[in-house]
This record gives structure tokens, sequence and C-alpha cells, in this order.
């Protein structure tokens, strides 16, 4: 009876054997390998995967860049890619806007108080200056010969155009002041 349990145990201990064998080059053929191209200076390390199985791509960072993502070919692709064959993957970088300032000149045509030039970053929004009426000797808001004398800012133009002070500034501008009138308000 020892010989039948020795030779039972022999035989299961090499169908095993066998099994594991077949599993572990069954699933070493199915490895594939995925490389990288970071497109600068900074290395990927290549990743082992499964054939068909999807990975958790490395996210990137460069000082000066936005990283887009991952590319085969023109085609992006995310983390529920599944691999199939090994390849190389190449990331894709766009250079970030320079942070430049601008300035906004604000043209009160001679009626008000200087309204001082506000010097903005790319993409930020400038605030509605205060503009006083100087009716000082001298100046041109001294009216009384015309019986009509500025009252207040109507609005501010861009190019002829009632400017959206909401808007981003993204180039140096200039800006008209329209002035609304009152007439017979006008010191003499």
């Amino acid at each position: 009876m020892k010989k039948n349990i020795n030779v039972v145990t022999i035989a299961l201990s090499l169908i095993a054997i066998i099994i594991s064998v077949y599993v572990l080059l069954i699933v070493s053929e199915n490895k594939i390998i995925i490389s990288f191209n970071a497109n600068y200076d900074n290395q990927v390390n290549d990743i082992e995967v499964i054939r068909g199985e999807s990975i958790n791509l490395p996210i990137l960072k460069r000082d000066g860049y936005i990283f887009l993502g991952w590319y085969i070919n023109d085609t992006m692709i995310n983390d529920s890619y599944h691999f199939r064959k090994p390849i190389k993957v190449n990331a894709k970088w766009i250079k970030e806007v320079e942070r430049k300032t601008y300035s906004v000149t604000f043209d009160t045509k001679e009626m008000g108080s200087y309204a001082r030039t506000q010097i903005v970053k790319y993409g930020e929004r400038i605030k509605k200056p205060d503009v006083e009426i100087n009716y000082s000797e001298g100046n041109f808001a001294t009216c009384g010969k015309c019986g009509k004398c500025p009252d207040h800012i109507k609005e501010w133009q861009l190019d002829g155009q009632i400017y959206d002070f909401d808007s981003p500034i993204t180039n140096d501008i200039k800006l008209d002041a329209v002035w609304e009138y009152i007439y017979n308000k006008c010191k003499s």
C-alpha cells in the first residue's frame, strides 16, 4: 500500500511540476515590454506587463511645459489602454505661455484727472479707473463758453467699441473715455 501512495504522490508531484512549468512558459510568453519616450532629458523606465493588460501610465512634469499625455503615433492613450504587443509610447508637450506683462493706458481726452496706466500679466483683468473731473484754470474741462460740461465717464472704448472689463488682457491696449455731458453745470 505504501508503494501505491508513493507512486501516486510522485505522479501528482510530476503533474504539478509540468503544469507549473507550462503556466510559467505561457505567462512569460504573454509578457511584453512597454517603453516610454519622454521627449526630453528625463528617462522613464520600461514597464513589463501581461499582454492585454492596462497599466497606470506615468505622469510627467517639466519646467516651462504642460504634459499633454502619452501617444502611440498621433493617438492619445490613457490608463484603460490594453497593450497587445511590445511598443514605445511617446510623451507630448506644449510650451507654457510666458507670463509677459502688458500696459493698459487710459485716455481721458483731457477732461479728467490723469488715469494711471495699469500694468498687468497676460490673461489678467484690469480695474475700471476712478477719474475725477478737474475744473482748474487752464484745463480743457473748464468750459463755460460752450454751455456744456463733462459730468462723468459714460463708458470706456477700445477701437471705438465698448470695452468689457471682464476681458483678459493679451496685449498692450489704449482705452478712450467717452464722457456724458451736462448742460449749464459749468463753473464760469
